[in-house]
């Protein structure tokens, strides 16, 4: 069944082949490139606020992984809390903690089964801040070579942001 839906969604895109970039996508007509995927309806994320028992549960893992530190090594030591990859963590983008970041994914990860974390770079190309994303929001954009194209981010039944597979 699988398959068959994958095969059916490679004959709809026709589009440029592997190696074009994802921002050749902004010209095309997002209905034909995977928007009709629905392994995570937007419905899922009404449980969380209505049902008391699926409300307690996600609370329940998402305190529990927030609690977790997360350290980042050098080797056998800790790199301290000056490594660049630490301070990423500690503080992922100017409005959120590590705790929210991580109740956050696994506030995705518990409703919708998946998450997804946008990378924002700074002019030097490294990671710069990490913002949590509703995968209900995510459309995969299928390609024949190499699986998945990338992955365009919707809100408001308009593209906000494109992002490449990796």
């Amino acid at each position: 069944m699988v398959l068959d839906r994958l095969g059916r969604i490679f004959e709809r895109v026709r589009g440029p082949r592997a190696g074009g970039s994802i921002s050749s996508l902004e010209g095309s007509r997002l209905e034909d490139l995977g928007t009709g995927w629905s392994w995570t309806p937007e419905s899922y994320g009404e449980y969380y606020p209505r049902s008391a028992l699926v409300y307690s549960a996600l609370k329940l893992r998402q305190d529990a992984v927030a609690r977790v530190p997360l350290v980042v090594h050098r080797g056998e030591r800790p790199a301290g809390a000056d490594h660049p990859a630490q301070r990423l963590l500690d503080r992922p983008n100017p409005f959120w903690t590590r705790g929210e970041l991580w109740r956050a994914t696994e506030t995705y990860l518990g409703l919708w089964g998946s998450a997804f974390w946008g990378l924002e770079r700074d002019g030097g190309g490294r990671v710069a801040e990490i913002w949590p994303l509703r995968p209900d929001r995510m459309r995969v954009v299928p390609d024949e070579e190499s699986y998945v194209r990338g992955f365009v981010y919707m809100s408001n039944g308009q593209q906000r942001a494109s992002y490449l597979p990796e």
